[in-house]
């Protein structure tokens, strides 16, 4: 009868520190075994940027995947004077938008490319730009666009002010 007594006090013991360990080691620990650092990948994206492509669909429940989410993104997200769209390989790949501006886009292929967001194509000329008003952007939003049916080809992000 102590031998059991004392086996569910030592387990309880231990179920106590786990708990308090997931409670109380910092986040950025946890953040740091979750997401590498960036480098290179074969596909020529960094590890946040290719993170955040292919979670940008999947729903983040929990504080935890939030906020592993919201730090790939805020590392992969580069502000850029333009959007390159040049063979449908954006750079940035995801285009941080900090202060609302139009979307001016370039392309420097021989053929023209269409961008869709939402709703709306945007037809970029062949070794031109344009220019897209950014009246669909609110603060604090995530927006992908796609490039001539490549289902999600980047991301332009508007960090709350």
């Amino acid at each position: 009868m102590l031998k059991t007594f004392l086996i569910a006090l030592l387990t309880l013991g231990i179920i106590s520190v786990a708990f308090l360990l997931y409670k109380f080691v910092p986040s950025e620990t946890l953040i740091q075994q979750t997401i590498q650092t960036p480098s290179q990948t074969t596909s020529g994206l960094t590890a946040d940027e290719s993170f955040v492509l292919s979670n940008i669909l999947e729903p983040r429940v929990t504080e935890k995947e939030r906020t592993i989410f919201q730090i790939a993104l805020s590392k992969a997200a580069l502000e850029s004077d333009q959007l390159d769209v040049t063979a449908c390989s954006p750079k940035p790949v995801v285009w941080n938008l900090s202060k609302k501006k139009d979307l001016v886009v370039k392309n420097d292929d021989q053929v023209a490319h269409t961008l869709t967001i939402y709703a709306s194509k945007y037809q970029v000329p062949a070794k031109g730009s344009i220019t897209i008003p950014a009246d669909f952007a609110e603060n604090g939003h995530i927006y992908t666009y796609s490039c001539d049916d490549i289902s999600i080809a980047g991301i332009f992000w508007l960090p709350k002010q």
